[in-house]
């Protein structure tokens, strides 16, 4: 659960960074978890490429685990914070 706050808080980070780039012409993080990004000793490609899973983590685990049911958000948040041997009692 603590993983999945912090992974929400990129979403909000950069939601906000984009608007206020868009409005402004330089963003401003909310929160603050993407500011590292931003420091000139981060700004590195291997740096850059591997902070994205950050972004698309949630909803791969959201498609993964909700494919076998028609309720796709209930089964993926109860899929996600149950372990495999007990997801059969889930459903």
């Amino acid at each position: 659960m603590i993983v999945a706050v912090d992974q929400l808080m990129w979403y909000c980070d950069l939601a906000f960074f984009g608007l206020t780039w868009l409005c402004s012409g330089h963003g401003k993080f909310i929160v603050g978890v993407c500011s590292y990004l931003q420091r000139p000793e981060n700004m590195t490609v291997v740096r850059l490429a591997t902070s994205w899973h950050h972004v698309w983590f949630i909803p791969c685990v959201f498609y993964v685990r909700g494919e076998d049911c028609s309720d796709r958000v209930g089964t993926a948040v109860a899929h996600t914070f149950t372990p495999r041997r007990f997801s059969h009692a889930v459903v």
